[in-house]
C-alpha cells in the first residue's frame, strides 16, 4: 500500500527474509464498517462532508468507544521477537522519563518499535484516553538487550 517504485525490490526483500520488517500501523483497521468514525457522515450533503469525530482522530476514536479493531494503530509484524522488562518512570527536570529495557528473544536480529503512550482519567477538556508521545527504534541482534529511554 503506497510502495512506490520500489516497492517490490522492497517486498521481495521482505518475503524472502533478506530483511526483517519493524514497520507499524499509521492507522487503526477496523472489525466493521460501521465502526469507522466517518461511517454515520459519508457520503456527506452537497459537495460537504461534516468531520464529527472531533478530537477523536483515529485509534482515538476507538480506543474512546471500547471497540475491538482488527489491527490496531502502530500494530507490526517481524520476524524474531521481543521481550520487555524493567519499566519504570522517573521526574528529570519536570519530564516524565520511562525508561525500559528491550530483549530480543527471537534468532534472527531485528528492531523493534518501542512506543510509549500516556492518557488521564480525568480532563477538563476532551481528551482520547490514550495518546502517542514518542517512539523509539532499537536494532538487536539475537539475545541482545539494550535499555531504551522515552
Amino acid at each position: 500500500w503506497l510502495l512506490g517504485q520500489a516497492g517490490g525490490g522492497a517486498l521481495a526483500d521482505v518475503l524472502f527474509g533478506v530483511v526483517s520488517p519493524c514497520g507499524r500501523l499509521a492507522e487503526t483497521m477496523p472489525l466493521r464498517l460501521e465502526d469507522n468514525p466517518s461511517f454515520g457522515n459519508f457520503p456527506g450533503e452537497n459537495g460537504h462532508v461534516r468531520y464529527g469525530e472531533g478530537v477523536l482522530v483515529g485509534y482515538r476514536w476507538y480506543d474512546a468507544r471500547k471497540l475491538p479493531v482488527a489491527y490496531p494503530f502502530g500494530h507490526g509484524l517481524t520476524y524474531t521477537t521481543f521481550a520487555y522488562s524493567g519499566i519504570a518512570a522517573t521526574l528529570r527536570d519536570d519530564v516524565v522519563v520511562v525508561s525500559v529495557t528491550v530483549t530480543n528473544t527471537g534468532t534472527r536480529a531485528g528492531r523493534e518499535v518501542v512506543q510509549l503512550y500516556s492518557g488521564l482519567d480525568t480532563s477538563r477538556v476532551e481528551r482520547a484516553p490514550r495518546e502517542l508521545r514518542t517512539f523509539a527504534l532499537v536494532d538487536l541482534e539475537p539475545g541482545e538487550s539494550r535499555a531504551v529511554e522515552l
